[in-house]
């Protein structure tokens, strides 16, 4: 997980400092823990505090949909605080 963090950090940095989003892919099932658990701590880098970028694929007719927008919604109201 470190090493994937690291990428995705870095192409967040790359885009924020560009002016452009950047979904991660939440889509697929068996990676959506992953997914999200990187959604989770990027929202907490204060470098990318002011990016607006940052955004989130899911599967609208997935089972656990509305809570993995709740989950999203939360931590983005939290990191607002």
């Amino acid at each position: 997980m470190s090493e994937l963090y690291e990428r995705v950090l870095e192409l967040s940095h790359q885009a924020a400092n560009q002016g452009i989003a950047l979904t991660i892919d939440a889509e697929e099932q068996d990676r959506l823990e992953l997914s999200l658990l990187l959604i989770e701590r990027l929202a907490k880098e204060k470098a990318l505090s002011e990016w607006n970028g940052l955004g989130l694929a899911v599967q609208a007719y997935g089972k656990r949909s509305s809570n993995i927008i709740n989950f999203v919604d939360e931590l983005g109201v939290n990191e607002m605080e």
